[in-house]
């Protein structure tokens, strides 16, 4: 899935649509549409995914492509081209619109949400409670990212929580101090929803693409030891 920034949410994954689909979410609706995820996420009106022949696609994962030029690729970038209006959605104002659908018509909402949480549109807000953790806290350097402890902010959006991961700290007690300070934190703010996981230990894994010879990193199966949701309707 790209990635795209929204005003509203903030940073957050790209949807594709046709013109259509478009349209509609724009006027604040959310129709039955058709989803297909090969190269990310598409949403089709049932005319563009009828008669494009999109249904072809249905069972189609992206390893299915295992070359640029095989046909099959071909065949989809032929039909991708051929999508009228293509356009790019945040994909969580589409969330946004399909709960928004759901409550008009009186049902419960189809998908968590966290309307109430901290984006990355706000940087300072972020920032602020990173350097708070960090000075009341003694967190380990970690081994991911140089020089920094091993507690990370991450921004939230409409799908999920502002969320704080901590490694590290096993102990049940310095856990319950750290919540506790989160939650003094967020006291008072409008955008408080939050949640945060302890994580026994940061695992670092190195990878080499076969094809290219290409190396990098990337974190291993490291172990969840707890997760708290703080003021968070959507989990309590």
């Amino acid at each position: 899935m790209g990635i795209i920034i929204c005003p509203k949410h903030g940073r957050a994954g790209l949807v594709e649509s046709c013109a259509h689909v478009g349209e509609t979410l724009d006027e604040g609706l959310f129709g039955n549409f058709e989803k297909l995820n090969v190269f990310g996420t598409m949403l089709l009106c049932h005319r563009c995914f009828d008669d494009l022949g999109f249904s072809g696609y249905l069972n189609i994962k992206t390893n299915d492509f295992s070359s640029w030029n095989n046909p099959l690729f071909e065949r989809y970038e032929r039909d991708y081209e051929r999508i009228p209006g293509r356009r790019a959605l945040c994909a969580e104002c589409v969330a946004a619109a399909e709960v928004a659908d759901s409550r008009r018509k009186g049902k419960c909402d189809p998908l968590p949400v966290f309307e109430r949480t901290i984006t990355s549109n706000d940087k300072a807000t972020i920032g602020e409670i990173e350097d708070q953790i960090g000075s009341n806290f003694d967190f380990r350097k970690s081994i991911v990212a140089e020089d920094k402890a091993a507690c990370f902010v991450i921004p939230g959006t409409y799908q999920k929580p502002l969320t704080v991961k901590v490694y590290y700290v096993t102990d049940r007690f310095e856990q319950d101090k750290i919540k506790s300070f989160l939650l003094s934190l967020l006291e008072g703010r409008q955008m408080n929803e939050a949640k945060v996981e302890f994580w026994e230990a940061e695992i670092w894994t190195s990878w080499t693409n076969d094809k290219t010879g290409t190396q990098g990193h990337k974190r291993g199966a490291e172990v969840l030891l707890r997760e708290e949701y703080l003021n968070c309707a959507s989990e309590s």
